[in-house]
């Protein structure tokens, strides 16, 4: 399975650390979701994908597929 964060940042999603940042700054968008859980990601794919612009806040890092064991058997 291809990492989907990885395909979204070659396709041109920005990630911006905001903790990174000098100062405040202003994002012009449609939407903002905070919490990239389950219940996030799928709202902002689907609000992506019918054309608004869709901005994700979450507390922790960016995390991808390559971050975690992904054999179930081996998960838990």
């Amino acid at each position: 399975m291809e990492d989907p964060i990885k395909l979204g940042l070659a396709g041109g999603w920005k990630h911006i650390d905001a903790s990174a940042l000098p100062h405040s700054q202003t994002i012009d968008t449609d939407v903002v979701i905070v919490g990239t859980g389950a219940g996030g990601g799928v709202t902002a794919d689907l609000l992506s994908a019918a054309g608004l612009r869709v901005v994700l806040i979450e507390e922790g890092p960016l995390r991808s597929s390559s971050d975690f064991n992904m054999l179930e058997s081996e998960a838990y």
